[in-house]
Parts: structure tokens; sequence; C-alpha cells
């Protein structure tokens, strides 16, 4: 990898305001096969504004508009249609004469084997988007052939990032590292929701994390709490207040301060949790509820709850 760019930050004017940052737009290049498609998911997924297959006439014009309303269009990132040596250079131009623009250029290019990319299109069966019968004999000429022409593309770029031994997982850790050296980004987030639910009424299918409180003080049992839910006051302390709630909270708190960052790098951008009782309308819910207020200030995670069976 290579990193020719240098963090930028805000500054001051003489009277003291912000000046307001450039908008940064990010160009992706590469071989086809080696990655593109998950790339731009991946940054749509930390807050860009993707555009793919952007025909390379079309590029001004969207960059245009895109200046004029820069609250919307903060981040880009565009992936060009390139499929000659003129539209190559073309292009060339185009990131120099932005490195003078509102906009903060940079170009990230994806490589990757010969060999790598046979076998990716062996496994998936699609045809290349640059095979010309009248110039290639076979699948390898297409990939030397597209080397060559963007070469000068892949010279030019701020990143380079070799896919051939990354896993899917494996390049959006890399990418989203690229992207808070370069522009410090913020922590990608995760959406994490906590699920209340009866274990009598079955367990919801897609929880990532089943926990059973079940063995808490039940307030179905006390006459004047029998009838409320866990969202009432009164319940809610009585399921609180209890030593062994006191313990569970926070190491389950802790877990969850451990494990929130690891599937964060992982690439998981949803987590639901669990929370099960007998019929979840008391511990459960609950629990779920003082588990979200703790969790909701960690930095790079959006959460809440919801209960299934409180109504039940």
């Amino acid at each position: 990898m290579n990193d020719g760019t240098e963090q930028q930050s805000g500054q001051q004017d003489l009277e003291g305001s912000v000046i307001q940052q450039p908008q940064f737009a990010l160009f992706l290049a590469g071989l086809s096969g080696a990655g593109a498609s998950s790339a731009l998911h991946h940054f749509a997924d930390l807050g860009f504004s993707v555009l793919e297959n952007l025909p390379l006439p079309l590029l001004g014009s969207f960059l245009e508009y895109a200046g004029a309303n820069p609250q919307k269009y903060q981040r880009l990132c565009i992936h060009v249609e390139l499929d000659s040596e003129s539209s190559i250079q073309q292009f060339l131009s185009t990131l120099i004469s932005l490195e003078s623009s509102a906009f903060r250029p940079f170009l990230l290019y994806l490589d990757a084997s010969s060999e790598i990319i046979l076998r990716r299109y062996s496994e998936t069966r699609r045809p290349h988007p640059k095979f010309a019968p009248e110039l290639d004999s076979s699948l390898h000429d297409t990939i030397h052939r597209e080397r060559e022409l963007y070469d000068s593309v892949r010279f030019r770029a701020n990143w380079v990032i070799d896919t051939s031994s990354l896993t899917i997982h494996q390049l959006r850790r890399s990418l989203t590292q690229m992207v808070q050296n370069v522009i410090g980004s913020p922590t990608p987030r995760i959406r994490l929701n906590f699920v209340s639910f009866g274990f009598k009424n079955g367990i919801p299918r897609d929880c990532d994390l089943l926990m059973d409180v079940r063995f808490l003080p039940n307030p179905y049992f006390v006459d004047h709490l029998k009838h409320k839910v866990g969202l009432e006051k009164d319940v809610a302390t009585y399921v609180l207040e209890s030593d062994a709630a006191k313990s569970f909270l926070v190491e389950y708190e802790r877990l969850l301060r451990l494990l929130l960052p690891q599937y964060t790098f992982e690439g998981k951008a949803y987590l639901n949790v669990g929370i099960g009782c007998t019929g979840g309308k008391h511990r459960s819910v609950a629990i779920a509820e003082e588990l979200r207020r703790r969790v909701e200030g960690i930095e790079g995670v959006v959460v809440s709850a919801s209960h299934r069976d409180v109504n039940k």
C-alpha cells in the first residue's frame, strides 16, 4: 500500500470561524475481479455516497452538482467506467484539475494476481466485462490486456490494495483502516438491538446472541406487579434492584463492550441480542431496557430495544 496524502483538519480564519472542510472524492479503480463491487458496498456502509460504473462524460456534471450540495455529498465514492487509453487520460486529467477545486480527490486502486482473478471468474462463471473476441483468445489474454491498460492508473493511485490473499472480511478491514488513516473517518457504526422475548413463545430466529434471565426474581409472583410489564418503573425496580441483576448487568455490559469493537472490526453491521424470560413481559423487558441505557453512549454503536411479547 502507498499513501501520498496527509490527514487534513479544520482550520480557522482570522475571526476564529471554522473553514469548511473540502469535500472528499474517493475514486475507485482496478482490475475486474479484484473486488470493486465488495468495496463499493463497504464504502456505502461507511456513509459514502456511492456511484458505480459512472460514465466518464457524466463525471463533470455530477461533480458540479455534488459541489453545490456539500452537506449531502461530503464524502463520495465514484467508480468510473474506463475502457480505453483516451478515457484513462481524460480521467487522470480530471483528477489533477480537482486538486485546485472544492474537492479533495483520492484514487484507490484494487489489484490482484492474474491467477486469482482467473480462479474468481471460474468460480462465479461470470463473463469478464473486458473480454473482446477479436483481441483475446483466452481469459488470461483479457486480464493481461486490462492490466496493461490500467498501468498508468495504478501508478497514479494514492493507495493500492492487493486483494489476492484477502477474504471479504479482511478487505473490509483494510478499507476501513485506509479511510480512517486518510480522512479520519469516524468508527464504522454497528446497529445493536436488544430483543426481549418469552421462551414459552419460542426463541426469535434472528438473534446473534441469546441470554436467559429466568434466574432473576420474577415479578409475576408479586400480586401488585403480576399484571404490569417491565417498562413500568415499579416492575423494573423490582427486577433491577436484586443482587443477581446488579451483578449480571455489570458483567454483561463488560462483555458487550469487549465484543462490540470486535464485531465492528469484522464488518458486522447488525447485532441482535435476545434477552429471554418465561413470558417476555417482566424480567427480559426490564433487562433489555437497562442494557440499552448502559451501552447507548458507546461511540459507533446505534442502540435500540424491542419487546416481542410484552403485549401477549
